[in-house]
């Protein structure tokens, strides 16, 4: 996607500095650059630095599944923790899995306060879109606890305006196809030929979903993603 609009990939580079039409990196390598979209590096807040859950590193290091500090019964989640991963860096620090480890953190903090067994684990899994332009996007998704690399691979998404065919077989159309409602992430089958008009014309066996239509994991070849907050992690295949 990147190559087709003329953009280099460089990756396992980090960037050490950031200037008007060039971007040098830590190992000497200088491209040049028209347009330079830049995170600079974060770090947590200094009321953190200051507590005791940070170590060495910088960061808080936490249980990779139960997001416990080395302090028991205190968690951490999203950006402010590292949990290193199986190649040697750390789980990107995204909304996805702050999200996901959340979850873990409440469900084992009320079981604890309720009495029960707290099995509530982070499994590492994670989603999202990547919006390319024209019509394009790419759906990224995978476990980053797999080794020895995180198992993570992208499918490109056909957009028609706000609903996006999202098939492992594009660009052939995709059968008896479920619906994601935009209001979360639970799959079910659409009302009996129900169609759903495009701005440009799309073959209708993309967007009508028969009465028997069978609930479908989100990434299957036959899913119909509606933009709006990605799946939870775990339901994508």
């Amino acid at each position: 996607m990147l190559e087709g609009k003329g953009i280099a990939y460089h990756p396992e580079h980090q960037i050490a500095r950031a200037e008007p039409g060039h971007v040098l990196f830590t190992d000497g390598l200088t491209v040049e650059a028209e347009l330079i979209i830049y995170v600079p590096p974060i770090a947590p807040p200094a009321v953190l630095r200051g507590s005791g859950l940070v170590d060495e590193s910088g960061w808080v290091r936490v249980d990779r599944h139960t997001l416990e500090t080395a302090f028991p019964g205190v968690y951490a989640v999203g950006d402010v923790t590292l949990i290193p991963l199986s190649m040697g860096k750390p789980l990107p620090r995204a909304g996805v899995f702050a999200h996901a480890q959340a979850e873990a953190v409440a469900r084992n903090i009320a079981a604890t306060v309720a009495g029960k067994p707290a099995p509530a684990r982070f499994d590492g899994r994670g989603a999202c879109f990547i919006e390319t332009g024209a019509g394009a996007a790419g759906f990224g998704s995978g476990n980053f606890y797999a080794g020895p690399r995180p198992a993570v691979r992208m499918r490109p998404v056909r957009c028609r305006t706000s609903v996006c065919a999202l098939s492992r077989r594009s660009p052939a159309p995709a059968p008896a196809p479920a619906v994601v409602p935009p209001s979360g992430g639970v799959v079910v089958p659409e009302p009996p030929a129900k169609v759903v008009e495009p701005a440009s014309p799309v073959p209708q066996a993309q967007l009508a979903a028969p009465a028997n239509a069978a609930p479908t994991q989100p990434g299957g070849a036959d899913t119909f993603a509606a933009w709006g907050p990605p799946p939870a992690p775990g339901l994508d295949g």
